[in-house]
């Protein structure tokens, strides 16, 4: 996936990015900016982890939600997806049901299948560990994480920081994992000030 990032950047011709990846994304970036040095001006990795196994780990306690079955009707997938929204989303930032409704018909509608899900899961129990490759980067970096995150332990972000000379870190009190309309503005300024110093 990273590759193909290099790939896109190639066919529209486009020499740097500002490269911005969340949970897995965030792996993504991660694996994309010490690969393609080049090519990466700054990055924020958002409630992600570093791929060692001793930080950034899954609460137990959310495994059985996330690999339950998804049923057999839109209204299964949507009633499923709710679920895990409540369970993995930050305590402090309530999640609008309407809206979290509404995306899941919207995900299910543009072609959810539950072996991409497998796919996705298994692309993440099985990434390397990069703190090495991490170590490399001389461009500006920004880390955010909540710490209230089940999904990925804060401990993750934290390592994601420590390893990258001078990265920021920027830790969010009641942020679980998900983006909640309410931190927008903070996730903006973020991006936008790690944009900056690469200028």
């Amino acid at each position: 996936l990273a590759d193909d990032a290099r790939g896109l950047l190639d066919h529209l011709e486009i020499q740097l990015a500002h490269v911005v990846g969340v949970s897995m994304g965030g792996m993504i970036a991660q694996t994309f900016a010490p690969a393609h040095a080049d090519r990466a001006a700054s990055m924020t990795s958002i409630m992600s982890t570093t791929g060692r196994r001793t930080v950034g780990w899954t609460n137990p306690k959310v495994m059985p939600a996330l690999l339950s079955s998804a049923g057999h009707t839109r209204d299964d997938y949507v009633a499923r997806s709710l679920a895990n929204t409540a369970l993995i989303s930050s305590p402090a930032f309530p999640p609008n049901e309407e809206r979290s409704k509404a995306r899941a018909f919207e995900t299910y509608d543009r072609g959810w299948i539950a072996s991409g899900v497998s796919r996705h899961m298994l692309a993440v129990l099985t990434q390397q560990d990069r703190t090495k490759d991490l170590a490399s980067l001389k461009i500006p970096v920004s880390v955010i994480h909540g710490t209230d995150d089940v999904m990925v332990h804060p401990s993750g972000g934290r390592a994601t920081a420590q390893a990258i000379p001078g990265a920021k870190l920027l830790e969010i009190a009641g942020m679980g994992h998900d983006l909640p309309e309410a931190l927008y503005g903070s996730f903006i300024s973020t991006i936008v000030e790690t944009a900056q110093r690469a200028t």
